[in-house]
């Protein structure tokens, strides 16, 4: 029996989906018209479980303007391909967000999208920008303290709920 680790929902894709297979990891991207946005699922068998990794990725400054004035409580995680500190912290702030459901990730690889530099001011990796109704109010790069950014945030969360 295969059972699914995490539930999923149906998605219709509009445009042409690209389909990848490697070492049994079955990776979809496109773009999803009903969420207005592109979407990277990750399929991966272990064992007999079945492990799905939907991510909310954005690949250029207008989709991350989109999605930053699109959302009330809207967080970028900002990595770039060879980065460890990069790859080493995203479970742990996927963790601590795992905390304030109403706030909204995306991921933007710095690598992929090169003007981002220049648009958010972000010249190293990682940077975690946590936006309220479009505007920045907490920016965390390169070395984070998890328990001293959790506390932040939640502080934010708070307020940003109270509003």
């Amino acid at each position: 029996m295969i059972k699914a680790k995490q539930p999923c929902s149906s998605i219709c894709f509009s445009a042409r989906p690209w389909v990848a297979a490697v070492s049994g990891t079955i990776i979809l991207a496109a773009s999803c018209s009903i969420m207005e946005k592109r979407v990277l699922l990750k399929i991966s068998m272990e064992g007999d479980e079945i492990n799905l990794n939907a991510k909310n990725e954005l690949f250029s400054v207008e989709e991350i303007d989109h999605f930053v004035n699109h959302h009330h409580l809207a967080f970028l995680y900002i990595s770039q391909t060879n980065c460890s500190v990069c790859h080493a912290l995203l479970p742990k702030v996927k963790k601590v967000l795992a905390e304030f459901p109403k706030i909204q990730m995306a991921f933007v690889n710095a690598d992929n999208v090169p003007n981002i530099a220049g648009h958010l001011s972000v010249f190293t990796a990682p940077v975690l920008i946590l936006y309220v109704d479009g505007k920045e109010v907490l920016r965390e790069a390169r070395f984070v303290h998890v328990e001293q950014f959790k506390e932040k945030m939640k502080k934010i969360y708070f307020l940003a709920e109270q509003s």
